[in-house]
């Protein structure tokens, strides 16, 4: 395969995986955004007054487009062929498996609005929080797990990407919503409930642009 191909075919795939990681986070918006904020309280209650039309819309872009930010992962797996042959393969089969729990929570939102619209939310709350709460502690431990190690291969020079690609990292990312959610509110609300695929969207523009040097020896791995 000449490199010009195989330039093309990695920037396509990721900006594909990019603007579906954008499109997660409009959805992640419509889904869950209430100005009132309070989503650390955990008790869903933020969910009560939500327009059940609007989040009809978030939940099909969402379970619609973030499967398609998988095509930028593939090559950022590629990437860490330095770190061993079978590495990047174990990672991205780790990455499909976060990525659609990801899905399933994305689905679970609207019916446990559903719930919380309800004559008794707190009692059928509590009814439904085994079918959903596992789902998010996976994804949220799967996630920062697989950044954490992506992260520990950057730092010991096991990639092909530079190690300013650090100052991108997902839950860097997180963590700025996080503050901005308990600073500035009005900024914060918004952000918090896009956090994983705004993360994404922003980690894979910067692998973008630090992998434009060695995108043969990536795509060869």
């Amino acid at each position: 395969m000449e490199k010009k191909t195989i330039n093309k075919s990695y920037r396509w795939c990721t900006w594909i995986a990019i603007i579906a990681a954008l499109i997660a986070s409009v959805s992640d918006v419509l889904l869950m955004y209430n100005p009132k904020g309070n989503y650390h309280l955990m008790d869903f209650m933020f969910l009560q007054d939500l327009p059940l039309s609007r989040m009809l819309i978030g939940q099909y872009l969402g379970v619609m487009f973030i499967p398609f930010t998988l095509l930028g992962y593939w090559w950022v797996s590629r990437a860490l062929r330095p770190a061993g042959q079978k590495i990047p393969n174990v990672v991205f089969v780790f990455m499909v498996w976060i990525m659609f729990i990801g899905v399933a929570y994305h689905a679970c939102i609207p019916l446990l609005a559903k719930i919380m619209q309800g004559t008794n939310p707190q009692e059928d709350l509590a009814a439904v929080r085994l079918f959903i709460e596992p789902l998010g502690t996976i994804l949220a431990v799967g996630f920062f797990s697989l950044t954490l190690y992506f992260s520990w291969l950057i730092l010991k020079g096991k990639t092909y990407y530079q190690k300013w690609l650090m100052a991108f990292n997902p839950i860097f990312i997180y963590v700025l919503c996080i503050l901005l959610y308990i600073f500035i509110p009005s900024i914060g609300n918004i952000l918090l409930v896009t956090g994983f695929n705004l993360s994404n969207a922003i980690f894979l523009m910067a692998s973008l642009w630090a992998i434009k040097n060695n995108e043969m020896k990536l795509a060869l791995s």
